[in-house]
């Protein structure tokens, strides 16, 4: 995208080529509003095309994507948290960063609770500073959110992060994926993949897409104005929601609760998230998350170069 820069004495304007102008303060904040607002735009503009090709280009065969996005789940989100206070709701997709966002929120609504909207028994879900609520309609949870947000992550580094976490909960299956992969000479990403592009078992939702947890029978959840990006400018990003969206919490203070990163947290599975994956093994991944990849075309790098 070219940006054209015109500079003033006393703002700084940033002019797109498709309309769109902000004004007065500083360039980085705005430029990284931009970004996650043009995420959230390419995610609506997916949800509103009526075929693949209008996605995927004329040579797709992936039929028409609707129909592909319903299959594979039951639900169409797992946890939703809003802050009523500000009128703020927080889409959690699992292995994006989830815990800082509801750090985020959190700290941005107390004293006033959390309602935490989710899709199993609230027995054990409770706690300070945290309503939970089970069986909610999408009427019933954004009523009065003015502003829906989220976090997403490269697709290829959410997916092995998701085979840990699946390995934390479920051992004696990745065990015995492991000793098959081992046994065929194969990363274990790879024996994942195929099991899922297969469609042997039921998606776990830490390995979903993360465009399942971003609507609802097709269509884009209510609000949804900013998707942020784990990464390099992450930390940034949500510098910038917080002062868009008037949150008081400083993403900078925000404490670190995840162990997963420490190699003394489950250590015999800790080699699947270091795992070298070969380009044959990268776009395997991409044919099963090709959704993502399609409305999440910024990444770094393309798995099928």
């Amino acid at each position: 995208m070219r940006l054209l820069i015109l500079l003033r004495v006393a703002s700084v304007r940033i002019a797109l080529t498709r309309g769109v102008a902000l004004e007065e303060g500083p360039c980085e904040w705005r430029f990284q509003e931009l970004r996650m607002r043009e995420r959230a735009e390419a995610l609506l503009n997916m949800l509103n095309a009526t075929h693949a090709s209008e996605v995927f280009g004329e040579e797709s065969q992936e039929g028409r994507w609707p129909n592909d996005l319903a299959a594979p789940l039951d639900h169409k989100f797992y946890e939703i948290v809003v802050c009523r206070p500000l009128g703020v709701a927080f889409v959690h997709v699992y292995k994006s960063a989830g815990t800082t966002g509801m750090q985020l929120m959190q700290a941005s609504c107390d004293p006033e609770p959390i309602d935490a909207y989710v899709t199993w028994p609230c027995d054990k879900d409770q706690g300070k500073n945290r309503r939970c609520h089970y069986g909610s309609s999408v009427a019933e949870i954004f009523s009065n959110v003015t502003t829906t947000f989220t976090i997403v992550r490269d697709p290829v580094e959410r997916f092995q992060s998701g085979i840990f976490e699946v390995a934390t909960r479920q051992s004696t299956f990745i065990r015995t994926l492991m000793k098959r992969a081992a046994d065929n000479k194969v990363t274990v990403a790879e024996s994942m993949i195929d099991i899922l592009l297969a469609r042997q078992v039921k998606v776990n939702p830490h390995l979903q897409p993360q465009i399942y947890f971003l609507n609802h029978g097709g269509a884009a959840l209510p609000g949804l104005r900013y998707v942020a990006l784990v990464g390099a400018k992450f930390t940034k990003e949500l510098t910038t929601l917080a002062r868009v969206l008037n949150l008081r919490a400083d993403p900078y203070k925000l404490p670190k609760l995840r162990d997963s990163h420490d190699p003394a947290y489950h250590p015999e599975f800790n080699g699947i998230r270091s795992e070298y994956l070969s380009q044959h093994v990268r776009a395997k991944i991409f044919k099963f998350y090709h959704l993502d990849y399609a409305w999440l075309g910024g990444f770094h790098y393309q798995p099928w170069h």
